[in-house]
């Protein structure tokens, strides 16, 4: 005997989610929720729509079912793609995903990668780009996985270092724990930024940084008068210090201070004071990284209240 079809009513909010989900694939629950408003009346529309087969839920997040596929492509919309049968393909839609609904609103717009592909085409054989932030400034937005092994981590770098070749000098690398952060070693790759952040603090603290220069506004706000600095490299000179403001924890800027001072280890004179501002939760691991410098810190709440 086979199961009676359940038919349900299409509203305008369950119509734009079915977009959305042709557009980005997968969905995570709770942004679905910042589309339906409500939480409850989310999770019973969503509900309703699953036994309808216009959508599937998987693990906190939505995927087009059979009769979203057939709605959508009724209205002339075909769906960019179906879900990856691979885990390491799936997780890239869904960071692609939860960046685009992190930073909508927000003064970046996200440019998803396939859209840039489009545009730049391939750094090399492949791109590993999640998308792109654009602003006042231009971050490519990369994402480490518990599925990159040591060979993939070494290919992301050599793409981000070839960065400029499509007119972008600027990464930020998002992980999720602390395995994936040690498998990504520090090293300099010759761009102006490259940003190494947690998920989800790094997107609080980066779309911050896209309503004002939150490196900036951080030293004034600890030290008051910023002067240019004596050291080129520092960002700025306060309290007779060359100061450098490490809250969105820069590479570039961590291997600018410790050549700097393995330079400098056996000057007797001319070696200037550096002092490392980071937010609290970054203290300890600065202070056992760069013994030779002093350390100032500020709260991720102040700062997320400049």
């Amino acid at each position: 005997m086979s199961k009676r079809k359940v038919t349900i009513e299409l509203t305008e909010r369950d119509i734009e989610l079915l977009k959305i989900l042709g557009e980005h694939v997968a969905v995570r629950i709770d942004n679905v929720g910042r589309l339906y408003q409500t939480e409850r009346y989310h999770d019973l529309r969503l509900q309703k729509l699953s036994k309808a087969k216009y959508i599937k839920r998987d693990y906190g997040y939505v995927f087009l079912g059979i009769e979203g596929e057939r709605y959508l492509k009724s209205i002339g919309i075909t769906p960019k793609a179906k879900p990856p049968s691979k885990s390491n393909y799936l997780e890239r839609v869904k960071q692609r995903s939860d960046l685009y609904f992190d930073f909508l609103g927000s003064p970046w717009r996200f440019i998803d990668g396939r859209e840039l592909k489009k545009q730049y085409g391939s750094i090399d054989r492949s791109s590993m780009f999640i998308g792109l932030l654009s602003g006042w400034t231009e971050y490519m937005v990369y994402f480490l996985t518990k599925y990159y092994d040591k060979k993939q981590i070494e290919n992301m770098k050599h793409e981000i270092s070839n960065l400029y070749r499509l007119g972008i000098y600027r990464a930020v690398i998002f992980y999720r724990d602390r395995k994936e952060r040690e498998r990504y070693r520090d090293e300099t790759l010759g761009i102006k930024e490259q940003l190494l952040l947690p998920y989800s603090v790094g997107v609080e603290l980066l779309k911050k940084h896209g309503e004002k220069d939150i490196v900036r506004a951080a030293a004034e706000r600890v030290y008051g008068e910023l002067r240019e600095p004596a050291w080129k490299e520092a960002d700025y000179e306060a309290e007779g210090k060359q100061i450098m403001v490490l809250i969105l924890n820069d590479i570039e800027k961590k291997a600018k201070i410790r050549n700097y001072l393995d330079l400098t280890a056996f000057r007797h004179t001319g070696r200037q004071k550096i002092e490392i501002l980071c937010l609290e939760e970054q203290e300890e691991v600065f202070r056992e990284e760069f013994p030779e410098c002093s350390i100032r810190t500020i709260s991720t709440e102040e700062v997320l209240r400049l």
